[in-house]
């Protein structure tokens, strides 16, 4: 059977990590993201680090965008900054301790945004292997870090976020229909 190509157009995208005292896993994340040969803009947002954090993000200079809190002000702040920052239309937000991000997680996170009428996606971490008593509690894992929307959608919410620290989750799902929101599989991560 002959492989048929598809080509996929994509609006640009921003990867924003929010990352605070993430030294064990903050290099493999954007290493991944890096290498994945997605095309996106990565923009790490250090939350007032006191550990090898911003030591380690000083390894990736001209390759992504940090943006340093001189104190922690918590992950709606940092999820903040970064959108102000981002340059794409649409913005992933990715957790700073991500093992196995590849290409395909990344792109499962934008394809409901883009070909769908999705106006959130959220994705949730499972193992390679899934079994179905998994997939019938994914309804309930809300709180995933891994998500994806249209940057003009959340500009309007920012200042609301900044204030939320971890609370931003459950804040952006509150935000956005039930049928407007997608809920998609990363197997591996």
């Amino acid at each position: 059977m002959e492989r048929t190509k598809v080509e996929i157009s994509l609006p640009p995208i921003s990867v924003i990590v929010a990352a605070y005292n993430e030294q064990a896993f903050i290099e493999t994340t954007i290493a991944s993201i890096l290498e994945s040969g997605f095309p996106c803009e990565v923009v790490v947002v250090d939350d007032g680090s006191t550990d090898q954090t911003p030591k380690i993000l000083e390894k990736f200079a001209g390759k992504i965008k940090v943006i340093t809190h001189p104190t922690n002000k918590g992950k709606g702040a940092a999820i903040a900054s970064g959108l102000k920052e981002a340059s794409g239309d649409i913005v992933i937000f990715c957790d700073a301790h991500l093992v196995g991000l590849k290409h395909h997680h990344l792109l499962s996170l934008v394809l409901p945004l883009i070909y769908g009428s999705a106006k959130a996606v959220l994705g949730v971490d499972v193992p390679e292997k899934i079994s179905l008593s998994l997939v019938s509690v994914a309804p309930f894992l809300i709180l995933t870090g891994q998500r994806a929307y249209y940057k003009a959608d959340l500009l309007p919410l920012i200042e609301e976020m900044e204030d939320l620290g971890y609370g931003v989750e459950t804040f952006l799902f509150t935000k956005f229909p039930r049928d407007k929101t997608a809920l998609v599989l990363l197997p591996g991560l």
